[in-house]
This record gives C-alpha cells, structure tokens and sequence, in this order.
C-alpha cells in the first residue's frame, strides 16, 4: 500500500468522523456544553467560597484586636461565625469582666486611657455576665481542651468571688481529674484547692484599745513650766509649807527705833553735849 492510499484512506477517516460527530453534537451537544458550563461554575464558585472565607476570617481576627472591651468582645463573638475567634473572644470578655470586679477600676486605668463605658454594670451583673459566658465555652463541643480547663479556672474564680466555695471546690477537683497532663492547669487547680481550706474561715479583727484620758493641764501645770527651776521646793506646792501660813514666805517688817543711847542725834559730832539741869 503506498502512500497515496493511505492518505486517501486518512482522510476518509475523518470526514467519518466529523459527519458522525456533527449527528453526535446535534443529539447530546447542549448536555454537554451544560455540564461544561456547570464544572467551570463550581470551580469559581468553590474559589470565590475560599475567598469569602479567608476575608471574613481575617475580618473577625481584625475585629478580635481592635475590640477590647467585654462588651465589644461578646458582639465579636455573636457576630463572626469563626469558632475559634467566638472562644477567645468569650474568653477574653469573661477574664476582662471577672478583673475588673477584683480590681477597682480606677487601679487599671492608666494615665491617658479612657475607662470602659461599656460595662457600666454593677459586681455582681459582671460576675453573672462572666459566668455565661466561661459557661458557654465549657460547653462548646468544637472548643479545644485547653479553652475548656481555662474557663473552668475562670468559673471556679467567679463561685469564690460570690461565696459559693463549695462550688468551686468541685470544679477544682473536676480539673485535677480532666486535665491530666495540663500541668499549668492542674498545678493552678491545687493551688486554689489549698487557698479554700483558709478562705472560708472569717477573719477576726482585735478592736482599737480604747485611748487613756489625758489630764488636762491646770494653771499651776502653766506656772511650773514657766517658772524656772531654782532648787528647794517650789513655791507652789501647799505641802511645803507648816500649816496656818496663808503666805509661802514673810518678809520681814522693819520695827520702829526705841529711845535710848543708841538713838541718833542730830547734833554734829564735833560739838560736846550739853550739860544737864543738875550740872
């Protein structure tokens, strides 16, 4: 068979095919171009879901950061469906409201630093918003353990705070079962266990002595401190003087001169006396 044979036979092969494919393409060419269309749909669309998946999980991450107050973080955790950023962002509300019922709130603010307005809620509200949401972690079925053993810390934090210590102690004990091998948990867990056998127990406070009266000072304590001290007992102490002396000391009256030789005279001393009638 030479070549020329060959070629004719080639050619008749394919106008063959393109008159079978032509009757082919009129019966099944809208089914195929259909199924065509639909792969080439779901391989954009599976793309455009990844798309929407990344951007939306960088979103709720953006909106974890920036949202620090309980408030924020409890919408964060309503509003993105990521389950990982919903935990942490309980979690973080949790931890953030449970601190500022420990802590006074003007302790935490920093020079420059606006307080929270968005917790404007009374201790104990803040607790029971606590509570819910370490709760809502516990009981998460997608929440790793790690996320779990911290918002039963939390808990048990939130039952002391509220004098429920029978409560806490159970969660502490649970912890000591379920965490095996998380030793920051359960050495957390021991350590709160050992701190309930002291808290419970009421502190007595000794009451202030009661102060001793001070004398209050009389004008002979004035005197004294003015006068000087000269020795000898002093001139205001009645005791040092014999009784019937109204006065502490005499002062001696001068007595009038008797007539006498001892009387002065008036004549000079140069003169001789006169002599006397019987002279």
């Amino acid at each position: 068979m030479d070549s020329n044979h060959r070629h004719e036979l080639e050619e008749n092969d394919l106008q063959a095919f393109l008159a079978n494919f032509g009757e082919w393409w009129q019966k099944h060419g809208n089914k195929t171009l259909t199924a065509i269309l639909l792969v080439l749909v779901v391989i954009l669309g599976f793309r455009l879901i990844r798309w929407q998946r990344a951007a939306a999980l960088e979103a709720a991450w953006s909106d974890l950061e920036t949202h620090q107050t309980p408030s924020g973080l409890v919408e964060v955790a309503n509003r993105h469906g990521n389950r990982t950023v919903q935990l942490l962002a309980r979690l973080q509300a949790a931890d953030t409201l449970l601190r500022e019922v420990v802590t006074p709130r003007s302790a935490t603010v920093t020079e420059g630093q606006e307080p929270d307005t968005g917790t404007d809620l009374t201790p104990e509200q803040k607790l029971d918003v606590a509570a819910r949401e370490y709760e809502a972690v516990r009981s998460s079925r997608h929440a790793p353990p790690i996320f779990r053993f911290n918002a039963s810390l939390g808990l048990a934090s939130v039952m002391e705070q509220r004098g429920q210590w029978d409560e806490a102690r159970k969660i502490y004990e649970g912890l000591l079962t379920e965490a095996k091998g998380f030793d920051a948990i359960t050495a957390q867990a021991q350590g709160r266990l050992a701190m309930l056998d002291v808290l419970p127990r009421p502190v007595t406070i000794a009451p202030d002595p009661t102060p001793t009266p001070t004398p209050s000072a009389t004008e002979s304590d004035l005197l004294k401190d003015l006068l000087p001290d000269v020795g000898g007992p002093s001139l205001l102490d009645p005791s040092a003087f014999p009784p019937g002396n109204d006065t502490p000391l005499e002062t001696p009256v001068p007595s009038a001169p008797q007539p006498g030789n001892d009387a002065p005279t008036n004549q000079p001393a140069d003169q001789p006396a006169e002599p006397s009638a019987g002279q």
